[in-house]
């Protein structure tokens, strides 16, 4: 079996998307369509099944995926043999935003190396229009931003006059994260109206390219009552003290919402949608270190966006 095949089937489980599987290997979606389901034919078993979340591997595609995946692993070493510099130092410089399952990846990522190399990885929380300038600028190889979609137009072009080129890790609508304590917690049901009855956590270095003064994007929403705070430690000690406390964000684990007490809440009516996007210079070709992180990031989006809450 050819090997490339492996690599598509990863790309597909990863995005859980044949379209967007598609643009990254660029390939046209009808061949990589035609190459999965020649797959199919030849194992004798269907790997993916079409879902409303998205393409999901079928329980024995999943197995196969592992084992796809440990093949281009250990074919990746095979390749090394030949440039691997004993005196090499692993070196990574990235900006995230403020999110759980993106922190999670990057955890995940920096469990799996060797301690035993050399290594110089710098990681820096910070708002979206901080990482362009600084992927731009050349003070990180590497950047993933957060935006609400309204305003994806201004991001768009801030990008594109950045030099930067970009690729959609998630788009979510917003969940509301509180205490256990928070009176909203065990309602039926919990409604944007009803949740701007309690005090945000936000954090106030967030702004919008392209608008006066690169405002900040919770100006214009100034009459609700809000903390601001970017120190995560800050936000989780809020959310215990202050009654009626919570935070608008992508869902994140259940191990965190047991480590710190916390519940998460689906909201209805007017949600705040957000997209996440990896952004790098045009025509920057990932590392394999760089491939190992991103892996890992949307692996641990995988693991929360396909969790059940209410």
């Amino acid at each position: 079996m050819n090997t490339q095949y492996f690599k598509y089937v990863i790309e597909i489980e990863r995005t859980r998307s044949i379209t967007q599987a598609a643009d990254k290997l660029f390939i046209a979606q009808p061949n990589l369509s035609k190459a999965i389901r020649e797959m199919e034919y030849s194992l004798g078993f269907q790997i993916f099944t079409r879902t409303s979340k998205g393409v999901i591997p079928t329980p024995k595609g999943k197995l196969f995926i592992e084992h796809a995946r440990k093949i281009i692993r250990q074919l990746e070493e095979i390749e090394k043999l030949n440039t691997q510099d004993a005196d090499a130092v692993l070196t990574l410089e990235l900006d995230i935003p403020r999110a759980d399952y993106i922190s999670n990846g990057v955890i995940s990522f920096a469990s799996s190396l060797d301690a035993k190399d050399g290594l110089d990885i710098s990681i820096r929380e910070c708002s979206a229009v901080q990482t362009v300038r600084d992927v731009a600028e050349g003070l990180v190889s590497l950047g993933i931003i957060r935006y609400r979609t309204d305003f994806e137009i201004h991001f768009r072009d801030y990008l594109w006059d950045n030099g930067l080129q970009n690729e959609l890790l998630w788009e979510f609508e917003c969940v509301a994260l509180m205490s256990k304590d928070n009176p909203n917690a065990n309602l039926e049901t919990l409604s944007m109206k009803k949740l701007r009855d309690g005090v945000e956590i936000v954090c106030d270095d967030e702004s919008v390219p392209y608008t006066a003064s690169d405002r900040p994007i919770n100006s214009a929403e100034s009459m609700r009552r809000r903390i601001a705070a970017c120190d995560r430690a800050d936000q989780l000690e809020l959310l215990a003290k202050v009654p009626g406390a919570y935070i608008l964000t992508s869902p994140v684990t259940e191990d965190t919402l047991a480590r710190h007490d916390l519940v998460q809440r689906k909201l209805y009516g007017d949600v705040p949608k957000m997209r996440d996007l990896i952004v790098s210079r045009k025509n920057k070709h990932y590392t394999d270190t760089e491939k190992q992180l991103i892996n890992a990031v949307f692996e641990s989006k995988n693991r929360v966006a396909f969790s059940t809450y209410s």
